[in-house]
């Protein structure tokens, strides 16, 4: 066997005198665009999806021969075949089973060193798309800025995937259309002009089906929309897919690419998936820091609102921090302030009036020796910086430091003077009304009222001028001034007093207001100048009775135009309780007369006025009252009886008004737990009041009900004293006799036991129901004289009653 000729010199003698073919003509670039989406879309340029490529190892017979060419092919990647083709065109060539085989060895150097190139090329591009998504991680993670994040993503799939045009989309609020926010490329403008419709186009589906999808040659898919303003070509490639998270499309990215062989491939599809999560998390990271920042803006605006802010006490510096929203509860700020950082005691002196600034550092010191409580909360009140008093829940909780120990105390401040104020309010109506009923001296109810309003506004001076229109006098029966000593009687002149007197509403005045006032004529000075002053009027019966007042003489305690209103609710709460008060009075200065006119008589004497209010008790038989007379003095009906007797009351008192005739009533009055029966007779007293004269007829009531029990009884036993004579029949007897006594004395159950001399049983002959019908089915019988109802009654011939019969045997 011949040995093998070096392969250099056989390649040499295989192409001598073989000519090289002449270049093509170069191809011309193809001109940009149709954009073949749902609304056209351009592709960047594919890389070749190539396997191991490698040519056949059959023996030449795969080789094609002619006279004057020989040719092999080959196969070059998963799909793709190439061919290599020797041609000699000197002469008609005989080709030799060497220079075949020849062929054959170049062709599988060929398709390894091609196979080696396309993985190379591959190894580069992966190597480029793990950079390029690395960077897009550190840029995403580096800035929030959705716009930024989401040009460089852009561009990246362009550069990339080789592609003429990248964009990516995001959806409108109502997620119907999409638009290109960051575009790459040619047709740049014309594809940010030209949004997108969800389900219409290429892009559009996508956006519907939630998946990714290449288009190549685009203008042969069903539905494809142009870009407007863009020209349609062939050979027109996109790619797309949504950017999604968990399952919600919050965006799209696409590419185009245009050029015959030049289609997206499975692998840049996998690369733009890629990038669409780098730009979820882009996407979600800004719209999570626009939550986080419009909550802060809410939050800021909420505690704006609320009226609330923060605080923090460092505990080992003393150092009191407030935010700027818990300098502004107090009217202040960081600027005026000239920090926000203060020495504890120092602040609350500034800011917490006197009488809380202790309770506030008990509360801290004891949280501080108490850390298990965790946290505490106390009501108190600040004075802001324009002399106002606000009433703040305070709220604290002791914390930690890295260390383990209790460093700082942090909590919040809300203001609650609205809630505060309508709080005490109700309070001090409460306590008023019962001052009034507990008074004995006008001077006891006023004092009382002083004490009220304590919490509620600066009354440190406080007074009550009482008008007496008879002789047009004021006085001031009550009276608390740090300065003004001067509260003799004075006629009705042009004071603050008595231009209330006068209007008959309530009137608060500033340094300002009284300047205008004064100069307007309508008020004259005629005391000590106060710096604020509130006065309510007291009515009675729709007449301005007198004033209650209340004025400061610092400049730095002031009385609001909130406080007016608390107030005047406040002084009509007075007036009232001053009403009653006056009419215990006079009923104190009538009640011994009323006692010796009435000693003699039992019957109940009452006046009620038209709204049935006890105006008038007389003394006369207390012990038939349903409330001693001074509980029911100036209340209602609806106060003191049971609901059931409210009405008939009513009734008959609007009856009596009404017709101007004597009205009769009766009615029953449970009594230390004993019903009494009272027989009222009413007479018109005058337009607005009755005369109501009740008189006990609880025995005729009793001897009534007995005597018509009695007739019942005797009725019921004249029927069964008739039935004995009708019929000899004694079961008849029975039965009719039972059901007679069940029926006629409403008893559930009745029955009758004969007994016999010679024996020692009374026997069952009938009973009533279903338990009388058992009993006599067993032949019931008790032994006499036995310890039960029946034994001892059969026993003794005597009647045994039994109130409780689960105590008998």
């Amino acid at each position: 066997m011949p040995k093998k000729k070096p392969i250099a010199k056989r390649l040499d003698k295989l192409f001598d005198d073989i000519k090289h073919e002449e270049p093509g003509a170069e191809a011309k670039p193809r001109s940009r665009k149709r954009v073949s989406e749902e609304k056209g879309q351009s592709t960047p340029q594919p890389k070749a999806t190539v396997k191991k490529a490698r040519a056949f190892d059959q023996a030449p017979s795969n080789v094609i021969r002619t006279d004057t060419a020989l040719s092999l092919a080959f196969q070059l990647g998963q799909s793709n075949w190439a061919t290599l083709q020797v041609v000699d065109e000197t002469d008609t060539r005989n080709w030799t089973d060497e220079e075949q085989l020849l062929v054959k060895q170049v062709a599988d150097q060929l398709s390894l060193a091609l196979e080696n190139a396309r993985l190379f090329q591959e190894t580069q591009r992966r190597a480029q798309e793990m950079t390029a998504l690395a960077e897009v991680g550190r840029e995403v993670s580096a800035t929030l800025n959705l716009e930024t994040v989401l040009e460089r993503i852009a561009e990246y799939a362009k550069d990339l995937l080789q592609a003429e045009s990248s964009a990516v989309y995001l959806p409108s609020p109502d997620s119907k259309a999409w638009q290109a926010i960051s575009v790459v490329g040619e047709d740049a403008e014309e594809i940010k002009n030209d949004p997108i419709k969800s389900g219409r186009g290429i892009l559009g589906k996508i956006a519907v089906d939630k998946v990714g999808r290449i288009v190549n040659s685009a203008s042969n898919e069903a539905g494809a929309v142009t870009v407007a303003g863009t020209n349609v070509h062939d050979y027109e490639h996109i790619m797309g897919t949504p950017i999604l998270i968990q399952d919600r499309v919050t965006g799209l990215m696409a590419v185009w690419r245009t050029g015959e062989g030049l289609e997206f491939n499975q692998t840049e599809l996998e690369f733009l998936n890629s990038l669409a999560q780098q730009a979820a998390i882009a996407i979600e990271n800004a719209r999570l820091f626009k939550s986080v920042t419009d909550s802060q803006g809410q939050l800021a605006e909420a505690l704006r609102i609320g009226r609330m802010g923060y605080f923090e006490y460092d505990l080992p510096n003393g150092v009191l921090t407030l935010t700027d929203e818990m300098l502004a509860l107090v009217g202040s700020s960081a600027e005026k302030e000239g920090g926000n950082k203060f020495p504890l005691r120092e602040i609350l002196k500034k800011y917490v009036i006197a009488e809380d600034v202790q309770p506030t550092l008990a509360t801290i010191s004891d949280l501080i020796k108490h850390p298990e409580k965790k946290k505490l909360s106390q009501e108190i009140r600040f004075k802001t910086l324009d002399g106002k008093i606000i009433w703040v829940e305070v709220i604290y909780s002791i914390e930690m430091d890295s260390s383990g120990r209790y460093s700082k105390v942090v909590g919040s401040s809300q203001d609650i003077t609205e809630r505060k104020i309508n709080e005490l309010t109700q309070s001090a109506i409460t306590h008023i009304s019962e001052s009034a009923l507990t008074s004995k001296t006008v001077e006891e109810l006023f004092q009382a009222v002083h004490d009220s309003i304590q919490t509620l506004l600066p009354a440190r001076n406080f007074y009550v001028a009482l008008y007496d229109r008879s002789t047009n006098e004021i006085t001031f029966p009550y009276h608390v001034d740090e300065i003004d000593d001067d509260w003799s009687p004075r006629g009705l002149g042009r004071g603050l007093t008595s231009h209330v007197i006068r209007t008959g509403k309530p009137l608060r005045t500033t340094p300002e207001i009284f300047s205008e006032l004064e100069a307007s004529g309508e008020i004259v000075s005629d005391g000590i100048r106060s710096v604020d002053w509130l006065g309510v009027p007291l009515r009675s019966g729709g007449v301005v009775r007198g004033v209650m007042a209340v004025q400061t003489y610092d400049a730095s305690v002031r009385i609001t135009e909130n406080q007016v209103e608390s107030f005047s609710l406040i002084g009509a709460q007075t007036a009232a309780a001053f009403e009653r008060l006056q009419a215990r009075e006079e009923l104190a200065k009538s009640e011994a007369d009323l006692r010796a006119l009435f000693a003699a008589m039992e019957d109940v004497i009452l006046v009620y006025d038209k709204e049935g209010r006890y105006v008038r008790i007389a003394p006369t038989n207390p012990s038939r009252l349903f409330l001693p007379p001074e509980d029911m003095i100036g209340k209602k009906i609806t106060e003191v009886l049971p609901k059931e007797l409210q009405q008939p009351f009513m009734d008959a008192i609007q009856q009596t008004i009404t017709s101007g005739q004597t009205t009769k009533i009766e009615y029953p009055l449970d009594l230390n737990d004993q019903i009494y029966w009272f027989d009222a007779t009413l007479s018109k007293l005058n337009e607005d009041q009755v005369f109501w004269v009740a008189r006990d007829i609880t025995e005729r009531k009793l001897a009534e009900e007995a005597l018509q029990r009695r007739n019942t009884y005797l009725a019921a036993s004249s029927e069964i004293g008739r039935l004995v004579t009708s019929t000899l029949d004694l079961n008849s007897i029975f039965t009719r006799t039972v059901s007679l006594i069940s029926e006629r004395f409403g008893f559930y159950f009745a029955s009758l036991y004969s007994t016999q001399d010679d024996e020692y049983y009374a026997i069952l002959r009938e009973a009533t129901g279903e338990a009388g019908e058992k009993m006599k089915s067993l032949n019931h019988r008790v032994v006499i004289g036995s310890q039960t109802i029946i034994g001892q009654a059969a026993g003794t011939g005597e009647v045994v009653i039994a109130n409780d019969v689960t105590t008998e045997p």
